[in-house]
C-alpha cells in the first residue's frame, strides 16, 4: 500500500483555490485573465509561488466567505506588504479602471468623492466638473438651486 503525503491538508480549501487561480492569472497564458496579470508584468513572489503554506502564513485566512485576494497597488505584484484580503465591494473600488483624484493633498477614486458628499453630489455631477475643468474644494461644493456648484 502507498501512503499519501500530506503537505497542508489544505487543498480542498477556498483558500488554496484562491492560491491556485492567483498562480495561474500571473503564469498561464491560457488563463482567461492572464492578460490582465502576467501579460502585464504581474507575477507572485518566490516566496508564495513555491509554498502554499508561506503564502497562508503571510496573509491568514480568509476573514469572510466572500473575500478575496487583493492587491493594495495594483501595478506592483502579489507579496507580503501588498495584498490583503477585500470584500466584492473593495476589490472595485480598487481597480486600474477607476479615476482618482486627488483635493488638498488626498487620493481618493470618484466614487469614494461622491460617497463623502453626502448625497450633496451624484457620480454624474462629479465627472461634469471635472470636464468643466472645476479642480480642487470646489468639485464638492453642494448643488445650488440652480443645479450649478455654489463657490467654496
Amino acid at each position: 500500500m502507498r501512503r499519501k503525503t500530506v503537505l497542508h491538508g489544505m487543498s480542498r480549501t477556498p483558500e488554496y483555490h484562491i492560491w491556485r487561480s492567483m498562480l495561474a492569472r500571473c503564469f498561464n497564458p491560457k488563463h482567461k485573465a492572464y492578460e490582465d496579470y502576467g501579460g502585464r508584468g504581474i507575477t507572485v513572489c518566490d516566496r508564495w509561488r513555491n509554498s502554499f503554506v508561506d503564502f497562508i502564513s503571510d496573509i491568514g485566512m480568509r476573514p469572510a466567505a466572500t473575500a478575496s485576494v487583493g492587491r493594495i497597488n495594483n501595478d506592483k505584484i502579489y507579496e507580503p506588504g501588498n495584498v490583503r484580503w477585500e470584500s466584492r465591494f473593495e476589490q472595485m473600488r480598487n481597480t486600474r479602471f477607476n479615476r482618482i483624484v486627488t483635493i488638498e493633498g488626498i487620493s481618493k477614486t470618484v466614487a469614494e468623492w461622491v460617497e463623502l458628499s453626502n448625497g450633496n453630489l451624484s457620480r454624474k455631477g462629479f465627472h461634469r466638473r471635472l470636464c468643466r475643468g472645476i479642480c480642487g474644494v470646489s468639485l464638492l461644493a453642494p448643488r445650488s438651486n440652480s443645479g450649478k456648484a455654489r463657490p467654496a
